[in-house]
C-alpha cells in the first residue's frame, strides 16, 4: 500500500518513516521550515498549503497518509496560506487547536483520503491493555486525582500532560509544551511524599489520528530531572517514540514506575 508520511519537526518522523518502509511504498512530504534536513523527502510543503498538499498526494495515486512531528502555531504564519488553510484557521483554530484539526481531518475525508493511526506501523510502540505497573494503594489513589483532572480538563485547549503529588495537583501542561511544564514543576515537588506521577494521554475529545499523545526517553529524562516517581501513560493510544521493551529499561535505570490508565467513556 502506498503511504504518505508528512513529517513536522522532531526525530519521531524518521522513525515512522524507518518502520513503515517494511510494509509500505512509503513516500515523504517534509512540512517546510519544520522537518529535519536530514530527512530524505519526495516534495515540501507549507503547513497551509493544504490544496497543493492534496493535489501532490493525488497525483501520486496515495490514498493513506501519516502527520507526524512537532508542529509550532508559527508554522501557520510562515508561508502561503491558501482558500482552504484560511477557512481553518479564521473558522476552527480560534476554538483551539483541536477544533482545527477536526477541520483538517474533514477536508482529507472529503478529498478521498485516510489518515491511519501512527501506531498502525509502529508495532510495539503502544502500552497494552492488559500492561501491569504500580498497584500500591498510593500510585494508584495518586493515579485516579491525576485521571479524573485529566478528565475535567478534556472540553479545553490545554496539554495533553500533568504532574499530581498525593491529591495536590502541582502543575497542568499549557502552551509551554510537555518539557517546559515538567521543569518548572520541579521546584514545587516534595521528596518527603514518595509518589510523584506524570501522566499524558488524549483529551476525550482529541483528534488521536492527528495529534496522538507521544512520550520518549527525552521526557523521561526531563522528568527524571525533576524527580518524579511514577508515569502513567494511556494505554492503546500513547505514541512511545522508543520500543516498549526500551521505554521499560530507561525508566528501571531512571528508578520511574511505568504504570497504565483507560481513558474514561
Amino acid at each position: 500500500m502506498k503511504l504518505a508520511v508528512i513529517a513536522g519537526a522532531g526525530d519521531l518522523p524518521q522513525k515512522v518513516i524507518s518502520l513503515a518502509q517494511a510494509s509500505h511504498d512509503v513516500h515523504v512530504i517534509g512540512l517546510t521550515g519544520l522537518y529535519d534536513e536530514g530527512l530524505a523527502i519526495s516534495a515540501s510543503y507549507y503547513l497551509t498549503e493544504i490544496e497543493s498538499i492534496i493535489a501532490h498526494l493525488k497525483s501520486k495515486d496515495i490514498a493513506h497518509l501519516i502527520l507526524v512531528g512537532k508542529v509550532e502555531r508559527a508554522a501557520l504564519a510562515a508561508g502561503p496560506i491558501d482558500a482552504t488553510a484560511q477557512a481553518i484557521l479564521a473558522q476552527a483554530l480560534p476554538q483551539g487547536d483541536n477544533a482545527a484539526l477536526m477541520a483538517l481531518m474533514a477536508v482529507l475525508n472529503q478529498a478521498g483520503l485516510q489518515v491511519i493511526p501512527t501506531a498502525q506501523v509502529m508495532p510495539g510502540h503502544i502500552i497494552p491493555s492488559d500492561y501491569q505497573g504500580d498497584v500500591s494503594q498510593e500510585a494508584q489513589d495518586t493515579l485516579q486525582v491525576a485521571h479524573a483532572c485529566h478528565n475535567a480538563l478534556s472540553p479545553y485547549d490545554v496539554g495533553q500532560s500533568l504532574i499530581v503529588q498525593g491529591a495536590h495537583v502541582i502543575a497542568i501542561e499549557a502552551a509551554e509544551g510537555t518539557d517546559a511544564m515538567i521543569a518548572r514543576s520541579a521546584s514545587c515537588l516534595s521528596s518527603d511524599m514518595p509518589c510523584r506521577l506524570f501522566l499524558k494521554g488524549s483529551k476525550k475529545s482529541q483528534n488521536k489520528l492527528l495529534d496522538p499523545p507521544v512520550f520518549g526517553r527525552e521526557t523521561l529524562s526531563a522528568l527524571q530531572r525533576a524527580g518524579i516517581t511514577h508515569v502513567a501513560l494511556e494505554e492503546l493510544y500513547c505514541l512511545l517514540a522508543d520500543p516498549l521493551e526500551d521505554i521499560e529499561a530507561a525508566c528501571r535505570a531512571a528508578n520511574i514506575v511505568l504504570m497504565s490508565y483507560r481513558q474514561s467513556p
